[in-house]
């Protein structure tokens, strides 16, 4: 094999080996944590929610962010919205409220990653930074 195939063949085997290591570390969405349609009669309630997560994210307030988030046991809030069913509603919301101003918004999605409590996170900004605390990541282009 002569020098110009081995140059080939290494610079080949080194795009791979870049593809492969961002692949591995990429984020990517969970099967499960996949949001359905929300149909249009979704409660007020539910966008009104939504609305505030979406409101306080932006501000980049993630005190308040936390506290509205940490509220699961407040008994002003209804109990749907504890299930994943409603956040995913909440989570459809978002996105396409976000649409109206940020076009790069892909997807949102909740997760729940230790069985116990959820946690949150939106990165609306696409740039890293997020506000862990309770369940929905929004991702950009």
């Amino acid at each position: 094999m002569n020098s110009k195939a081995k140059l080939i063949l290494g610079v080949v085997l080194l795009a791979a080996a870049v593809v492969l290591f961002c692949r591995h570390f990429s984020p990517t969405v969970p099967d499960e944590a996949r949001t359905v349609a929300v149909a249009a009669g979704t409660e007020s309630a539910a966008k009104e929610f939504a609305q505030k997560l979406r409101d306080i994210a932006s501000r980049d307030d993630s005190k308040e962010f936390g506290a509205l988030c940490a509220r699961r046991s407040d008994v002003n809030m209804p109990d749907y919205y504890r299930s994943v069913q409603s956040m995913d509603a909440a989570a459809e919301f978002l996105k396409a409220e976000a649409n109206k101003t940020d076009p790069g918004i892909l997807n949102v999605y909740f997760r729940n990653p230790d069985g116990r409590r959820f946690h949150y996170t939106i990165d609306s900004r696409g740039d890293g930074g997020r506000f862990r605390f309770l369940t929905c990541y929004i991702y950009k282009e």
